[in-house]
C-alpha cells in the first residue's frame, strides 16, 4: 500500500497535472549532469528550476490542506481514500490510516447516501461531469451532515486519470437554517394568505414586490407582478395620488412608520373603497430597503361615519330646534307668568289690607283672607309652574342655612290649616324628632313640607285625618352625618296602586291617581319636591295599601352637626301695618293701572309720598321734575324695561330701586341687581312685603344694613 508520505506527495499540481517529488537519491549525478552536452545542461537546469517551484508549491497545497477546516481528501480511481487531512479524520471519529483504501460505502455502510456519493464519484472520474455536489453523509458518531462538496479528477503527467481531488464544506447548520426560513416564510405566507387583513411589501420607490391573497383578490389580480412598475397609482382616487406622494417621500426621507387613508378603484363596479394603510421601514443589511405594512378595509366605517355624520347634523338641527322651542316655552312660561301675576296683584293687596281692616265686620274680613288665600294658591301654582322650568335646565338655585325643621312644619301646618278646618279634617302634628336642626334652603323645605300637607288636605274626604311626624333615622347613603331626620305626612285619603308608585313623582301626574274624579292643581307639586330633597342630598319616598287606603310620604334630611342653630323663613302675614315705618318719597312704575292706583293708595295710606308714571318717558320726566328716596318699579312696560329706567336713572341720580314685577326666573332676578335694584319682588305681591322692603331700604340708607349685590 501506499505510505502517506508518497500520498501527500500526489496532491495535484496548479497544472493539473501529479508530480512526484523526488528525492536526492534518484537524480542524476552531477557528473552525469557534466557529461551532456551544453544544450542538456542548459535543459537539466531549467528542469531543477521547475523541480523546486513544483516542490514549493506542493509545500503550499500540503499546509493550506493539513490546517484547512474543510474536508480535503484524494480519492483514486476505484473511489478509494488515498489522502485525507486532519478535519477529514476528526469528522471520521480516526486516524488517517484507518480510512485509506476504503470508500464511501466501506465507511458508511450501504445506504442510499454512501451510493450517491459514489455514483458522484464516478460521474467526476469519468469526465461526466465536474462541480459541486450537495451531499449527505452519516458518520461512525451518528450524526448526519450535510455537505457542500467540489470535486475535480485528478489527472497524472500522460493524461491518465488517477482518480479525483475534493473538498468538502460541512453545511448542516447552514441547511437548518434554510429549512427553518422556508418553514417560516409558509408559514407566513399561509397566515399572510389567511388573514381577512392586507400585507404588502414595497420598495424605495414604490414599486410593490409582495402582496398577499386578501390584497390581491380585493385588487382583482392575480400575482403582484400584474402590478408592474408603479402601476398601482391608475387604481388610486385621484385626489388621493398627491397625497400619497407626499407622505410616503417623507416616511423614505425620514425612514420612518406613516399611515394613510386612500381610495381604490373596483374594477368590476368601478366605484372607490376606502381603506387604511401603515406602513414600518425595512431594512436589508442595514440598509433602508422599502417598507413592509399591512391594510385594512374601511369602507364600512367610512359610510358608517358619513351617516354618522348626517345624523349628528340632524340630531344638531334637531337639538337646535328643540333649543329655540324650549327658549320659547321658557319666554312663553314667563310672559304667561307675567300676564297672570299682574291682575292679581291689586286684588291680592286690597284684600290682605281689608281682611286686616279692624273696622271690617269679621265675616267680612273672613271672606277677604278667603279671597286672598285663593289668590296665593294661584300664584303658588304659577311658581310651581316656573320651578318646573328652573329644575329642567338644572337653575333651581338654593340658600342654605341651617334651620329648625319643627319650625317650618308648624308654619307649614298654619299655612293649610283654614283648608282643613273647611273640610273638616282632622290636622295633627307629632314631632318627635329631639334633634332638629338641619342644614338646607328654609324656603325651599317649607315648600315641600306644605305641599305634601296641601296634597293631603286635597285628596282626603271630608272628616278624613292627616297627619305629620317627625323622628329620627338610619344615615342616608353617601351622607357623613350618623342619623337624618325622617318628616312624614301621612292621610287617610284617596291612595294609590302599586304600579302607580313609580310615576307618582313624574310631572303632570296628578290626573292619573285620581280616577273619574277630578282635583285642581297641574300635578308639578311632588315633582319639584323630589328635586327640592335630592338637591338637599335626601330622600322622598311614598306608599300605600292601594286606592281607597291613605298613603303617606316620606322625606329623609341629613342632619346638621351638633349645636347648630336654626333660623326659619319669614312669615308672610306677620308683619303688622300698624308698624312705624319712615315716610319714603316713591317713583312708582308700573303699567297696569289697577295695580298703579292700589298701591299708591295703600302706600300713601302708610304714610308715603307717591308719585306714579306708567311707562318709562313718563318716569324719567318725573324724576327731572322731583327727587325721590326709592323707585319702585315694574319690569314689563310699554316703551322699555325697568332695566333700562333703573339704569337710567342710577346713571343720573344715584337712585336706587325695588323691583316689583310678574317676571321672576333667575335671569330676570340677576338683571334686576346689574341694573340696581336692591330687591326683587315676585308679583302677586302683599302690600305687607312691599312696605317690608321699604323698611329694609330704609334702613340700608341709614346705615342698619347693607345690601351689597341683591341675592333675591
Amino acid at each position: 500500500m501506499t505510505s502517506p508520505d508518497d500520498i501527500r506527495s500526489c496532491i495535484p499540481q496548479p497544472d493539473g497535472s501529479v508530480g512526484r517529488l523526488r528525492d536526492s537519491g534518484r537524480q542524476r549525478s552531477e557528473d552525469e549532469k557534466l557529461a551532456q552536452s551544453t544544450d542538456a545542461v542548459a535543459d537539466i537546469t531549467e528542469m531543477k528550476r521547475v523541480e523546486a517551484e513544483l516542490a514549493s508549491a506542493s509545500a503550499v497545497m500540503r499546509a493550506v490542506a493539513e490546517n484547512s477546516p474543510d474536508l480535503v481528501y484524494v480519492k483514486d480511481s476505484d473511489s478509494r481514500l488515498i489522502y485525507l487531512n486532519p478535519a477529514t479524520c476528526r469528522m471520521l471519529c480516526g486516524e488517517a490510516e484507518d480510512f485509506l483504501g476504503k470508500n464511501a460505502i466501506d465507511l458508511a455502510g450501504d445506504t442510499p447516501q454512501a451510493r450517491r456519493i459514489l455514483e458522484n464519484d464516478r460521474r467526476v472520474i469519468a469526465g461526466e461531469e465536474t462541480g459541486t455536489f450537495e451531499e449527505t453523509f452519516t458518520g461512525p458518531d451518528k450524526i448526519t451532515r450535510v455537505f457542500h462538496s467540489v470535486k475535480t479528477r485528478w489527472l497524472g503527467k500522460d493524461g491518465e486519470v488517477l482518480g479525483l481531488v475534493a473538498i468538502s464544506r460541512d453545511i448542516t447548520e447552514r441547511k437548518r437554517v434554510e429549512d427553518e426560513l422556508r418553514e417560516s416564510e409558509a408559514r407566513f405566507r399561509a397566515l399572510a394568505d389567511d388573514t381577512p387583513v392586507f400585507i404588502w411589501q414595497a420598495d424605495a420607490d414604490i414599486n410593490i414586490t409582495y402582496a398577499n391573497r386578501p390584497f390581491l383578490e380585493f385588487l382583482e389580480l392575480k400575482d403582484v407582478s400584474e402590478f408592474t412598475g408603479r402601476g398601482w397609482e391608475s387604481r388610486l382616487h385621484p385626489d388621493d395620488l398627491p397625497v400619497v406622494h407626499r407622505v410616503y417621500s417623507e416616511a423614505v426621507r425620514q425612514q420612518k412608520p406613516y399611515t394613510l387613508e386612500i381610495r381604490h378603484r373596483i374594477l368590476r363596479t368601478g366605484e372607490y373603497e376606502w381603506n387604511f394603510f401603515k406602513g414600518v421601514p425595512r431594512f436589508v443589511g442595514g440598509q433602508f430597503a422599502g417598507f413592509i405594512g399591512t391594510g385594512v378595509n374601511i369602507n364600512e366605517l367610512k359610510l358608517a361615519e358619513a351617516k354618522l355624520k348626517e345624523s349628528e347634523e340632524v340630531l344638531r338641527a334637531a337639538k337646535e330646534r328643540a333649543e329655540a322651542a324650549s327658549r320659547a316655552k321658557d319666554k312663553f312660561l314667563a310672559q304667561l307668568s307675567h300676564e297672570l301675576r299682574t291682575p292679581l296683584t291689586p286684588v291680592l293687596m286690597t284684600a290682605a289690607a281689608l281682611s286686616e281692616d279692624a273696622s271690617l265686620p269679621e265675616d267680612t274680613r273672613e271672606q277677604l283672607a278667603m279671597i286672598r288665600r285663593n289668590v296665593e294658591l294661584e300664584a303658588r301654582l304659577i311658581d310651581d309652574l316656573l320651578d318646573l322650568t328652573r329644575i329642567t335646565h338644572g337653575k333651581l338655585t338654593l340658600h342654605a342655612e341651617t334651620c329648625d325643621a319643627d319650625r317650618m312644619i308648624e308654619l307649614a301646618v298654619d299655612i293649610v290649616r283654614d283648608e282643613a278646618r273647611q273640610k273638616r279634617i282632622h290636622l295633627t302634628a307629632d314631632l318627635q324628632a329631639k334633634h332638629r336642626t338641619i342644614h338646607g334652603d328654609p324656603a325651599r323645605l317649607q315648600q315641600v313640607i306644605w305641599n305634601l300637607l296641601r296634597n293631603a288636605v286635597k285628596f282626603t274626604p271630608p272628616g278624613g285625618h292627616v297627619r305629620v311626624t317627625s323622628r329620627h333615622g338610619q344615615r342616608l347613603a353617601g351622607c357623613s352625618e350618623p342619623a337624618s331626620l325622617l318628616i312624614e305626612v301621612s292621610d287617610t285619603g284617596i291612595g294609590f296602586s302599586s304600579e302607580f308608585a313609580s310615576r307618582l313623582f313624574e310631572p303632570f301626574e296628578q290626573g292619573n291617581i285620581t280616577g273619574d274624579q277630578r282635583y285642581p292643581g297641574l300635578g308639578l307639586g311632588l315633582s319639584i319636591a323630589r328635586a327640592i330633597i335630592e338637591m338637599h342630598h335626601g330622600i322622598i319616598t311614598a306608599r300605600s295599601a292601594g286606592p281607597g287606603k291613605g298613603a303617606a310620604f316620606t322625606v329623609a334630611l341629613p342632619m346638621a352637626l351638633d349645636g347648630a342653630t336654626g333660623s326659619v323663613p319669614a312669615q308672610r302675614e306677620n308683619d303688622s301695618a300698624s308698624e312705624p315705618e319712615e315716610s319714603l318719597r316713591i317713583l312708582l312704575v308700573d303699567d297696569h293701572e289697577t295695580t298703579r292706583n292700589v298701591l299708591a293708595r295703600l302706600l300713601r295710606r302708610a304714610g308715603h309720598d307717591v308719585i306714579t308714571a306708567a311707562d318709562v318717558r313718563s318716569a324719567l320726566s318725573a324724576a327731572e321734575r322731583a327727587t325721590f328716596d326709592v323707585v319702585l318699579s315694574d319690569i314689563g312696560l310699554p316703551d322699555g324695561t325697568g332695566f333700562d329706567l333703573m339704569a337710567e336713572l342710577r346713571s343720573r341720580y344715584g337712585l336706587r330701586g325695588i323691583a316689583l314685577s310678574g317676571y321672576g326666573t333667575d335671569e330676570d332676578l340677576r338683571d334686576s341687581a346689574e341694573a340696581g335694584f336692591v330687591e326683587h319682588l315676585v308679583k302677586p305681591a302683599t302690600i305687607q312685603e312691599v312696605r317690608q322692603a321699604l323698611r329694609r331700604f330704609a334702613a340700608s340708607c341709614m346705615g342698619v344694613e347693607e345690601y351689597g349685590t341683591a341675592d333675591f
